[in-house]
């Protein structure tokens, strides 16, 4: 009630345990959006001030693999996705005005560039030789002799062992989408 000039209000009632000092901007738990935070970009895609939200949406992990582009809290665009992201970010391609940023998405063997949300160019890459290691891990795992979380458990170890391996692609998203949605069947991910 005796408040000064410049002194911050206390409130009035301090969250408990289970109840969070954060606002929700905004809360849908139907959304359905599962995605890591390098899925995730936050750009002005058509130079007007409004920023747009891009999500490499995981879908679930076989099914519905979307970019999606938020305005607000709506759901402007979705464009399918033939594997899982791995990473999305924004850059320029050319010096034209007004500068309109193309996005990049990572997505299994191929990196996607749109220009104004439409496919533009499709890079391949090379394949990678797979670590032995990881390829009697995967061979184990294929014929039932370990289960999908000592499967995580031994791939994690390994990565952290040798920090000089790089995963090939279904090892990287078996692990994403098991830290992000559990574990998903080994069926899937057991092609390496």
């Amino acid at each position: 009630a005796g408040e000064k000039y410049g002194e911050t209000p206390v409130p009035e009632e301090v969250p408990t345990d289970g109840e969070s000092a954060w606002i929700n901007a905004h809360y849908d738990p139907v959304a359905s959006l599962n995605t890591l935070s390098s899925c995730m970009v936050l750009e002005d895609l058509h130079c007007d001030g409004d920023y747009k939200l891009l999500i490499g949406d995981f879908g679930t992990g076989a099914f519905d693999v979307k970019l999606k582009v938020f305005g607000g809290t709506r759901l402007l665009t979705e464009t399918p996705l033939l594997e899982i992201p791995t990473a999305i970010c924004t850059f320029y391609i050319d010096t034209t005005e007004p500068h309109t940023p193309a996005v990049a998405v990572a997505s299994g063997s191929f990196i996607y560039i749109f220009k104004n949300m439409r496919p533009y160019f499709k890079f391949s890459l090379p394949s990678l030789e797979v670590n032995e290691k990881e390829r009697q891990l995967w061979l184990l795992a294929k014929q039932e002799k370990m289960d999908p979380v000592e499967l995580y458990e031994q791939l994690t170890a390994l990565r952290y062992r040798e920090l000089w391996l790089q995963f090939n692609m279904p090892c990287c998203s078996y692990v994403g989408i098991t830290i992000l949605m559990g574990f998903p069947l080994l069926s899937e991910h057991t092609d390496c």
